[in-house]
């Protein structure tokens, strides 16, 4: 009687053993990442732009205003991994200068089609400027922190603009050549933003992180 009731015993455990396995192997393993993700264990970290683009003429009013987000290159990103971990490395991944701000702002006329994340260059850069008013929105919450600077263009005739870029390197820059001093955290093409002689070109620059 003893040894049926251990069998018996033994049969129960081995049952309610199997029943919690059972019971565990219900949820997959993307429902947990999908839970994990959700109480904020285990989120991206994302870098995202917007440019806004508007033309003054000689009176100060307002010609032309756009808006547009902009694609983030591969060599952008090496550079704020660099520059945040170990700055002194130069050359790390696709960034040549990570000791140099993203502070360069550039203009240029020829869209050559979509940008993708490999591109290092604009297609035609005419002009380059130092961006001012910068200014940092601290992170908070699931809201990540914005950085927005911008720059001032003039022009000395009259031409389109459709491309423009972000870059760390102004005072090394030159025009025609900016693979060989600047990396770019982002450039975006888009439809052509005529200007005249008298006219100035505000661009403004928001980074996200986070």
């Amino acid at each position: 009687m003893k040894t049926t009731s251990a069998i018996l015993l033994a049969g129960i455990m081995v049952a309610g053993v199997s029943g919690m396995i059972l019971a565990f192997d219900e949820t997959p393993l993307t429902s947990l990442a999908i839970a994990e993700s959700a109480t904020g264990i285990s989120q991206p970290v994302q870098t995202v732009g917007h440019i806004t683009f508007t033309v003054f003429d000689e009176n100060g009013d307002i010609k032309q205003y756009r808006q547009t987000d902009n694609t983030v290159l591969n060599e952008g990103e090496d550079c704020l991994a660099t520059l945040t971990f170990d700055s002194a490395i130069d050359g790390a991944g696709n960034c040549d200068h990570a000791d140099v701000e993203f502070d360069g702002i550039w203009i240029g006329n020829q869209n050559a089609g979509a940008i993708t994340e490999s591109a290092t260059n604009l297609t035609n850069p005419i002009d380059v400027a130092n961006a001012t008013n910068v200014n940092l929105t601290a992170a908070s919450g699931a809201t990540g922190s914005q950085t927005s600077l911008d720059a001032t263009f003039s022009f000395t005739t009259a031409l389109n603009i459709d491309e423009a870029g972000l870059a760390n390197s102004v005072s090394n820059g030159t025009l025609g050549n900016v693979d060989a001093h600047a990396d770019f955290l982002a450039i975006q093409t888009f439809t052509d933003i005529p200007v005249t002689s008298s006219d100035t070109l505000n661009v403004d620059w928001t980074i996200t992180l986070g």
